[in-house]
């Protein structure tokens, strides 16, 4: 049984948050693959893998809501509780768009012009970079943040 003290300060979100983002990642990182079939004409592979990325949108819809169902409402957090549902919100969308991005490919049998194929490679590449990006930057804000609380708990703040 948790003591008094512990409940008032809560489960930290930070790993539940890492886990969440993780399907994120895997999910937009199955896109580029998505884009090589289709310019390929191989729409049952195409088909597969947007059921992959549907899987991994999916798993990261049930991690949010089991986040949101167990985020504390204490005082003592070492985040606002608003900002973590932000911060998943913003990582929802990503794991969204990817699913949507793939059903458009997928219903509408797309493909792109060869001219365009560099273009939308380096945006791709770009876009899961800048997601890989913020993860780091996200983790890292949250490594300072527990670091901070768990002196401050130890007393050697």
């Amino acid at each position: 049984m948790k003591s008094y003290m512990a409940n008032m300060f809560g489960q930290s979100p930070i790993h539940p948050l890492q886990k969440h983002m993780q399907a994120v990642l895997a999910a937009i990182q199955l896109l580029p693959s998505v884009f090589v079939e289709a310019q390929a004409g191989q729409f049952d592979e195409v088909e597969r893998i947007h059921a992959q990325i549907v899987d991994q949108e999916h798993l990261a819809d049930n991690m949010k809501r089991e986040l949101r169902l167990h985020l504390t409402r204490t005082l003592f957090i070492p985040i606002s509780r608003q900002d973590i549902l932000e911060i998943l919100c913003m990582q929802d969308q990503v794991a969204n768009k990817a699913r949507d991005i793939s059903e458009l490919i997928v219903s509408r049998k797309m493909s792109f012009p060869d001219a365009l194929q560099e273009g939308l490679e380096d945006l791709l590449s770009k876009s899961i970079e800048a997601v890989a990006q913020t993860n780091k930057a996200v983790l890292e804000a949250w490594r300072s943040c527990g670091n901070g609380l768990q002196r401050w708990r130890s007393g050697s703040c």
